[in-house]
């Protein structure tokens, strides 16, 4: 039993590792979840650092990458998952999680740092906690 369960980690790893490196995938719900919105990820983002309006809370299926619309579309100065017991979700800087991503499930102020994806991120992409694979790496 526990070689089968190691079996579909691996299995899991490796077809998230392609869905990530290429996004042939984009819109595809890997994770085989139901389609009735059961599996949904919450993300709440604002336009201004510190949770400064305005500010909207998007829904998204776990399993499916998310792009902004062009009113938020590199807009975004503030974000989290406002479901961090059941999903892990990362930001990323093109369109069907392409690019470079971040992972931070809340981050207030997204111009400290580097400032990198301060007024970059274009799409999204969640999974189920459980599900979460701890090696993913920067593209």
């Amino acid at each position: 039993m526990a070689l089968l369960k190691g079996i579909a980690v691996l299995a899991a790893a490796l077809i998230l590792s392609i869905h990530q490196v290429d996004g042939s995938m984009a819109g595809t719900n890997i994770l085989g979840d139901s389609d009735d919105g059961e599996d949904s990820a919450q993300i709440y983002a604002c336009q201004n650092e510190q949770w400064g309006e305005p500010c909207q809370t998007f829904v998204s299926k776990v399993g499916e990458c998310t792009n902004f619309d062009t009113e938020w579309n590199d807009k975004v100065s503030s974000i989290k998952n406002l479901n961090t017991e059941g999903t892990f979700c990362a930001w990323y800087k093109h369109v069907n999680y392409q690019g470079q991503w971040y992972n931070n499930q809340e981050d207030a102020k997204l111009q400290d740092g580097n400032g990198f994806f301060n007024d970059r991120i274009t799409s999204w992409y969640c999974i189920v906690e459980h599900n979460k694979i701890p090696s993913w790496t920067m593209i």
